[in-house]
């Protein structure tokens, strides 16, 4: 069996952050809103990149809430990056398409964990991913969300080649390849050999070889005539 993961421990937010965290989903949204449109900003204050991720992980995993909560984030990437406003800039990335490919990425994330709309929408979990690496296609995080999708549906093919692309883009250095590799120890699926997704063994030197010494020839080393 898998080991426990240790808990993920709960990041510093800010106080309207903890706020949004411990009411649900009903209470943060509008009823009369459709869902990208349903996160009640007036009364919670503008979403936050960092609040939203903190959503996602398995310290408060609220995926419902984050679903309306993303769509609130993403409408800041364009009016706010590249500058020190970008929802996503205290992760790095300081471009509007890093922005809104990094949201879509926890969109695709959030549809595929929820566990308050059955069955599963795949599809649409799968269209947030495409769209986060049309718009960035070294995301790394989402060429492995979007193989862990794959694994999910047991689609093999599919899988392979999503995990292929994320060590091409991405190297077998990268924390989401360990990670995605490690979602397909969890499978039933037999992880692929695929070489791009384990580092070159390093050649070892080949040593020259000892040189035999040369011996004298003298002439007590010469047998006596007879």
């Amino acid at each position: 069996p898998a080991p426990t993961p240790a808990p993920t421990p709960r990041p510093t937010l800010s106080a309207a952050c903890d706020t949004v965290l411990a009411l649900n989903y009903s209470q943060i949204t509008l009823s009369d809103q459709d869902e990208e449109a349903s996160y009640d900003s007036d009364t919670y204050g503008h979403a936050t990149y960092e609040c939203a991720l903190a959503m996602t992980t398995s310290a408060y995993e609220q995926f419902d809430k984050a679903v309306p909560y993303l769509w609130c984030v993403i409408g800041h990437c364009a009016e706010r990056c590249p500058g020190d406003g970008c929802p996503t800039a205290g992760a790095g990335l300081a471009s509007a398409d890093e922005c809104e490919s990094a949201v879509l990425n926890l969109l695709g994330y959030a549809t595929r964990k929820r566990v308050d709309v059955v069955p599963t929408d795949f599809a649409l979990a799968e269209s947030y991913y495409r769209d986060a690496l049309a718009l960035w296609d070294t995301n790394c995080g989402a060429w492995g969300y979007l193989t862990e999708l794959y694994i999910q549906q047991a689609n093999a093919s599919a899988a392979e080649s999503a995990l292929a692309s994320l060590c091409d883009a991405c190297g077998a250095s990268d924390s989401a390849v360990a990670t995605t590799l490690a979602y397909y120890e969890t499978s039933t699926l037999t992880t692929p050999d695929v070489a791009a997704c384990y580092p070159a063994p390093t050649a070892s030197p080949i040593a020259s070889p000892t040189a035999r010494p040369i011996l004298a020839l003298t002439h007590s080393a010469v047998p006596a005539a007879r």
